[in-house]
C-alpha cells in the first residue's frame, strides 16, 4: 500500500511517575506513586540532609530507568516506520529526552 499521504500514529502507554513538581510535592522525588493531597511523603522531610540524598539517587535512578525504556518505545517505533509518537502528559522527564 502506498503510504503517500499517511500518517503512521503510535499511542504509548506505560507505567511513570509524574514528571511534575509544585511547591508541595516532586514526584520524581519520591519511591512510589502517592496521594495528592497535602505534604506527603519524602518531599516533607527533604530539609533532612540523608533524606535529600536519598531523593537525589531516586531521581538519579528513575530518570536512568526512563532512559532505556524510552530508547526500547524510540527503536520500535523506528523499526515501525511510525511517524508520530504520542506519549501521556508529564510521561517523560525533561532530563531523560536530553540524552535519549
Amino acid at each position: 500500500m502506498d503510504r503517500a499521504g499517511l500518517l503512521k500514529i503510535a499511542l504509548v502507554q506505560m507505567h511513570y511517575l509524574p514528571a511534575f513538581s509544585s511547591p508541595s510535592i516532586s514526584w520524581m522525588d519520591e519511591p512510589t506513586l502517592l496521594d495528592v493531597t497535602g505534604d506527603t511523603g519524602l518531599f516533607a522531610l527533604s530539609s533532612i540532609p540523608e533524606i535529600s540524598q536519598l531523593q537525589d539517587e531516586l531521581r538519579r535512578d528513575y530518570i536512568a530507568w526512563m532512559e532505556q525504556r524510552l530508547k526500547t518505545v524510540l527503536d520500535y517505533a523506528s523499526k515501525s516506520k511510525v511517524d508520530l509518537l504520542v506519549f501521556p502528559e508529564y510521561c517523560i522527564p525533561l532530563a531523560a529526552c536530553r540524552r535519549t
